[in-house]
């Protein structure tokens, strides 16, 4: 076998194709994939945002190492999504997250894992501990994001904490949230979504239904659009904090909104990728419930059925490679 199959994503279009078998040069590991989840930054390329062309999405992955001369032959894997090049100063200082040169497995750079097989670098691979399954697995990458914001917010007695958004991202950092003691509502406007929530004992209420009374102490922003941030700005009391975890790179952030940071003194904070490794420890010892996120399951013919009902509101989407 030469060749592996694998979906591209162009024009804004998917198109299955084959391609040479990647390379494992280097400290490059072959992996491969057994399952796909879809996650906000997916569908956010899918909806035109972040695209390098013609290019493998899939950022989040379950798969099997196949490589003989691999300390990791036959473990099942994660990967972290942040590739750095090790060499820059800001990756010798520790901060390999936010390297200089840094690219987004199935994002931007690197391709990601629509494929039968792919390879990463060797210190990109999180191993799964024997007795987790394949799709509790796959949530430890998005968990792991949730996990770094949620780490950034300093929580002063029994805080008011709002969710803005109803994705992946935004209900399992609501559940994050609420486990530090504070009074957590998670706001957004598919009401599926939104009852999932529900299951882990979360207030939750559709945007349309929420006033604007600048009473919380930490609103956290899932969506990412200059609209999102202007409601996050009234609902969050002076010298209170926001923080932002995802970007759409929305141009109507304007002077208005500049003036009410300063104004009001808030603190604004944002969040990228987190470790899967430390989101691992936490599924593996059932401190997190993602098992209400899990939603539909689609085979790998289907990628675009399953990529539209990510878009609709379907906030755990699974895509099998078999």
């Amino acid at each position: 076998m030469n060749s592996t199959r694998a979906w591209q994503f162009q024009d804004g279009r998917f198109k299955q194709v084959e391609l040479p078998l990647p390379d494992t040069a280097g400290d490059a590991v072959r992996v491969k994939v057994h399952s796909v989840l879809l996650t906000d930054d997916d569908i956010d390329m899918f909806n035109g945002g972040r695209c390098d062309g013609a290019m493998t999405p899939g950022s989040t992955m379950v798969g099997t190492v196949q490589q003989d001369d691999s300390d990791l032959n036959g473990q099942r894997v994660v990967a972290n999504r942040v590739i750095s090049c090790g060499d820059c100063d800001l990756c010798r200082s520790g901060l390999a997250g936010n390297c200089r040169n840094r690219r987004l497995f199935g994002l931007q750079g690197h391709p990601g894992c629509l494929a039968g097989l792919i390879t990463l670098p060797r210190r990109n691979l999180v191993t799964v501990p024997e007795g987790l399954d394949d799709d509790i697995a796959l949530f430890s990458v998005p968990l792991g994001d949730a996990l770094r914001a949620s780490r950034l917010v300093t929580l002063e007695g029994r805080s008011y904490v709002t969710v803005i958004g109803d994705s992946q991202a935004a209900l399992l950092a609501g559940q994050l949230m609420s486990d530090r003691n504070a009074s957590v509502r998670v706001i957004g406007s598919n009401e599926s979504s939104l009852d999932r929530a529900a299951r882990w004992g979360l207030k939750h209420r559709l945007i349309s239904q929420v006033g604007r009374r600048s009473d919380q102490d930490v609103v956290i922003d899932c969506i990412g659009t200059g609209d999102s941030l202007e409601l996050a700005m009234q609902m969050t009391r002076p010298r209170g904090t926001i923080l932002l975890t995802r970007s759409h790179g929305d141009r109507s952030v304007g002077q208005d909104m500049t003036r009410s940071v300063v104004d009001q003194e808030f603190t604004l904070t944002g969040s990228s990728h987190g470790d899967p490794a430390d989101a691992m420890q936490l599924l593996m010892h059932h401190q997190v419930d993602v098992t209400a996120i899990i939603g539909r399951r689609y085979g790998f013919q289907d990628v675009a059925e399953a990529f539209k009902a990510a878009r609709d509101g379907d906030p755990g989407v699974i895509i099998t490679i078999k």
